[in-house]
């Protein structure tokens, strides 16, 4: 959903509870996967491969305007839009 910051996902919040009292994540601010947890068939590796190859050189300002040129609704509430973007892209 559109939030101040970008995009929000309460969906995130909730698979990251899961996947901490699975034991696959530690309980910590960020996502840290907790060490001797079999991760084999958790989830899709070649998705996850393809989604790290297309994603992991970006970061911060980089990955907010990427989302924000492909997916505009997500930008609607941002308060960082108009530092990231053009003239043009904010219309």
């Amino acid at each position: 959903m559109p939030y101040r910051f970008g995009s929000f996902s309460f969906q995130s919040y909730a698979d990251k509870r899961r996947l901490v009292d699975l034991g696959a994540l530690a309980d910590a601010e960020d996502w840290q996967l907790q060490g001797g947890f079999p991760t084999k068939g958790l989830f899709d590796e070649a998705a996850f491969n393809r989604c790290y190859a297309k994603y992991s050189h970006l970061n911060g300002t980089k990955l907010l305007q990427d989302v924000y040129r492909r997916y505009t609704y997500y930008a609607i509430r941002s308060e960082r839009a108009a530092k990231i973007m053009n003239a043009q892209e904010i219309a």
